[in-house]
């Protein structure tokens, strides 16, 4: 009892501690842009085709579940394709390169959890209100009217920049280095 009563953490946590609704009524952020031209160029770039939202994303936002498809994959690895491929194929693993099944945090909610928070960290040997002064997210995956609220807000006392880090692609890294 003695390390509980040591500090009013409850306390420190009801006040000091940002939800994502707090966030949207303090800040209202400016609604972003639906460009739908600029929404295809940005699904082609990101390597989704129309089978990927048809067949997968759609009826995951639809009903709720993962759709159904087969186990079988024959495209090649990113690195052996003869093709162009996105950064993100690099990334993949298929079926068989897998050991372990994956985290499933809906059907393992009991001990797992997707929750985690934005903001700065503090010395953890210290104690204070300033160590909870941080955005509660209860999933990692944020919206584009979350992500401005964040931009325009800021969490916990501190301000958020964008940093363009875009630049032609006929100056390569020294372009990269000059663009930051």
């Amino acid at each position: 009892a003695g390390l509980v009563a040591k500090q009013p953490y409850q306390k420190w946590i009801d006040e000091r501690v940002i939800t994502m609704d707090q966030l949207l009524k303090a800040s209202k952020p400016p609604q972003p842009s639906t460009d739908k031209a600029l929404d295809t160029r940005l699904l082609r770039g990101f390597g989704y085709t129309s089978e990927t939202l048809d067949l997968l994303l759609l009826p995951m936002a639809r009903d709720a579940m993962e759709g159904l498809g087969s186990m079988g994959n024959d495209v090649p690895l990113a690195c052996l394709s003869t093709r162009s491929r996105t950064m993100f194929d690099y990334f993949k693993q298929l079926f068989a390169q897998v050991t372990n099944p994956p985290i499933d945090p809906i059907r393992e909610h009991i001990v797992m959890s997707l929750t985690c928070f934005i903001g700065p960290e503090r010395n953890v040997l210290a104690e204070s209100p300033d160590h909870v002064s941080r955005l509660y997210l209860e999933h990692p995956v944020i919206n584009d009217k979350e992500l401005a609220a964040i931009k325009h807000f800021g969490v916990g006392g501190y301000k958020s920049t964008t940093i363009d880090a875009t630049f032609p692609l006929s100056e390569g890294p020294e372009g990269l280095k000059a663009a930051i």
